[in-house]
């Protein structure tokens, strides 16, 4: 039927091509990966950026935590579209980064029978600090790119 050269090209024919399906579905799926990362990374900049300067040049719109609020879901969307897009070795360094940003350091020091506790993740308490906060957060992301 096959002698021994036919069968050698076909294993050489055959192994060749699943070399490279596998080597292309590598490259597609980290190409993918990248676009999703950088989509994710200009989604939540310009989530972020404008958020620190209304804190700093629109101060009569509102206090920081009010402007810091208007956005708060699409924050916490983008941070989770963010993270997913991240290898799992960066995303310690991204909620360490977010932590700060949302000002969650001091959550867990807020009594569990304070009312407002629920409402007090990502409350700048002055425009200055939401300036500083978002500033960092920028850094980090321009960084991260």
């Amino acid at each position: 039927m096959f002698d021994s050269l036919e069968m050698k090209e076909y294993l050489l024919s055959l192994t060749s091509g699943l070399i490279g399906t596998v080597v292309g579905v590598w490259m597609a799926g980290w190409i993918n990966r990248s676009n999703r990362k950088v989509a994710a990374i200009e989604h939540m900049l310009s989530l972020v950026y404008p958020i620190g300067f209304k804190s700093w040049w629109q101060p009569e719109a509102g206090k920081p935590a009010i402007i810091f609020h208007e956005n708060y879901s699409e924050l916490w969307g983008a941070y989770a579209a963010l993270r997913a897009a991240l290898p799992w070795w960066k995303r310690k360094e991204l909620d360490t980064a977010w932590r700060k940003y949302m000002v969650i350091d001091h959550y867990d020091t807020i009594p569990d029978s304070e009312c407002s506790k629920l409402f007090q993740k990502g409350t700048h308490k002055s425009r200055e600090e939401a300036v500083e906060k978002s500033s960092e957060f920028v850094r980090y992301l321009v960084k991260l790119r």
